[in-house]
């Protein structure tokens, strides 16, 4: 037997076409369990903000951002990581972002104050994308040739628990508790997760990174790119689509973002499924598919007249972004020629730079030309992702790159 990496995947030397192999254990279920928590506040956090506005007194423009100050929050994350895996290790990492994200809640939760809240969705997005950022890198170095699997499967399971959050808040607001408990949850979800992680590797166990080594090689800014493209367009998608649902059906506001329910379930469907497919496609024939799905997903929501329609459109195009986050961070750290923890902070500004730049700029095309028209900036991102996907593999194959062709063989 041929064993790679941390030993999680085996392959018969005999049988390169033979599906890599994911086995959890503990290290794996509590790397899950950290997605369960950070998917968990977003999806508590996002529908809150209307809430901590009300409860402040500010205009719902001043509310809205508690959403770039997570964002901010995302960047500095990416522009810490490595120096702070290289120095502590990525369980420290995690448990340092673990306890940043209950000093946030307890600023946005107690405050009371806009500077408060402001800055507690700054610590949340430090400590939350640390988390995030480490727990990437560990269960991609875990489990090898199964790593996008593992990925997929990890932020499968936190879309599906963060689906629950909007029902407990609404629930919780309904009886008169107002919306804090539903977000002290995570405080609970870290503390089992944390509780439960064992050691993990890393710089100072064995480390992958280079500590000098600050360089990441053309292949792995071309993955970058198509990730963050696709973080556009499906943050687009979470902030403005139960808008164009809105007037495209002619339903009440209200009614189209609770359809965005089917998006998120979508999101989490398609991350089950797909960390599957991973075992035996590899991440660039995926993500092609991927773009695809979701791009006659945004098809079906654009031109339909009914809810029926639009809600059957939101449900394929999270069965179609479902795997573009996961198995483009899969992609961008196989790319990333032994240095993951840097590259995964890369990735983390990536984020903060797609999550305050797409929504904005299809708010302000909507302002200048209605939501329908500037909802197109949503197939064009697509197609630049899928462009980028092709070239930069083309570009790789050119220059003698390591990495498999596309479209993979089943074992790549």
């Amino acid at each position: 037997m041929h064993r790679l990496r941390r030993g999680a995947v085996q392959l018969t030397a005999d049988s390169p076409g033979s599906p890599a192999r994911l086995v959890r254990d503990r290290a794996t279920w509590a790397l899950y369990a950290l997605f369960a928590a950070w998917g968990w506040f977003l999806y508590s956090f996002n529908p809150s903000v209307p809430l901590i506005g009300a409860d402040l007194g500010v205009s719902a423009g001043v509310a809205g951002l508690h959403g770039t100050a997570l964002a901010v929050g995302t960047v500095l994350a990416g522009l810490l990581q490595a120096p702070m895996v290289a120095r502590r290790g990525r369980r420290d990492v995690i448990v340092l972002g673990a306890g940043t994200v209950v000093v946030a809640l307890v600023l946005i939760t107690t405050s009371g104050v806009l500077v408060g809240t402001l800055g507690g969705a700054v610590l949340a997005g430090v400590g939350g994308s640390a988390i995030v950022n480490a727990a990437n890198v560990a269960l991609d170095d875990k489990h090898g040739r199964a790593g996008g699997a593992a990925i997929t499967e990890a932020n499968g399971l936190g879309a599906l628990v963060g689906a629950l959050a909007p029902v407990v808040l609404g629930t919780v607001v309904a009886a008169g508790l107002g919306w804090q408990p539903a977000l002290l949850v995570v405080v609970v979800l870290l503390a089992g997760a944390v509780l439960a992680l064992p050691p993990l590797p890393g710089p100072g166990a064995p480390a992958h990174d280079d500590p000098d080594g600050t360089r990441l090689p053309p292949r792995y800014w071309w993955a970058w790119a198509v990730l963050v493209t696709l973080i556009g367009v499906e943050f687009s998608f979470t902030v403005w689509g139960s808008t164009l649902v809105a007037e495209r059906t002619g339903v009440p506001v209200g009614t189209a973002t609770s359809a965005l329910t089917v998006l998120v379930l979508g999101l989490a469907a398609g991350r089950v499924l797909g960390s599957r497919l991973a075992l035996r496609f590899g991440a660039g024939l995926l993500l092609l598919g991927a773009i695809a799905v979701a791009s006659l997903g945004w098809l079906l929501v654009w031109t339909s007249s009914s809810l029926t329609q639009a809600v059957v459109g939101l449900a394929v195009s999270g069965l179609g972004m479902a795997l573009h986050f996961p198995l483009g961070v899969s992609r961008a750290l196989e790319a990333a020629a032994g240095k993951p923890d840097l590259a995964s902070g890369r990735i983390s500004l990536g984020v903060g730079l797609a999550v305050g730049a797409a929504p904005f700029a299809l708010g302000a095309l909507t302002d200048a030309v209605g939501v329908q028209q500037a909802f197109l900036l949503v197939p064009g991102l697509l197609a630049l992702a899928g462009t980028l996907l092709l070239v930069g593999r083309l570009s790789g194959a050119r220059r003698g790159s390591t990495a498999p062709p596309l479209p993979p063989t089943p074992a790549g």
